[in-house]
């Protein structure tokens, strides 16, 4: 379990990048306190398959998918994604606002070990982020060229194409409303409702206006 982790030799992650940050940050958050191994992506591989460290954190390969370095780890030693739980995610989101949570269905990940149980995680969303006093016209503006215009953003980033920008933008908007009451823009709100999508009264900010 993740909590087992405390005392354990376990690298975050690469030094400067945004995920090792993150990872120190929400296991600092949960009272989960390691034994944090420094080095390299290369180093992390090396000391885990000689068992110097018990594990890494690693951006993964995208939703039902693992990245190429636990795939080669995988050769030699037996891996297993650690899950988080609902309440530890939602402590977690509340010391590091921006990040989300999602699940990986049981089984979804081909190549992995057989019948891995549900996973759940954090996810770096697609996100994009303004002051409040940016326009509604501007907000609605850029989500209405987002969303149809979608198919351009996938081409520049495949990985982008599981994405739905309507309904993703509700589902995690309401993550990050509920974690630390951040609404959405005015102007997605007014995108949103216009093209019939019910929006919760917790995503529409007080600057918002019907027209």
């Amino acid at each position: 379990k993740v909590e087992e982790l405390t005392g354990k030799k376990y690298h975050a992650g690469m030094i400067g990048a945004g995920y090792t940050y993150n990872t120190k940050i929400i296991l600092d958050a949960l009272g989960i306190k390691p034994n944090y191994f420094v080095g390299s992506l290369a180093d992390a591989v090396a000391a885990i398959k000689d068992n110097r460290c018990i594990g890494y954190s690693r951006t993964g390969g995208g939703l039902c998918a693992i990245d190429a370095t636990t795939m080669d780890i995988m050769t030699t030693t037996k891996m297993k994604i650690l899950s988080f739980t609902e309440e530890q995610m939602k402590t977690a989101l509340k010391a590091r606002p921006g990040l989300f949570y999602g699940k990986e269905p049981a089984g979804c990940i081909k190549g992995f070990y057989k019948d891995h149980p549900e996973i759940i995680s954090f996810v770096n969303g697609l996100s994009f982020y303004s002051q409040n006093n940016v326009s509604q016209e501007h907000g609605y503006q850029i989500m209405k060229a987002i969303v149809e215009h979608y198919e351009g953003i996938v081409a520049a980033l495949p990985m982008s194409g599981k994405i739905n920008p309507v309904n993703d933008t509700i589902k995690y908007g309401l993550q990050t409303a509920e974690s630390v009451g951040l609404p959405l823009h005015a102007g997605v709100v007014q995108y949103l409702k216009e093209i019939g999508k019910d929006v919760p009264a917790i995503l529409i900010p007080p600057e918002y206006k019907k027209l």
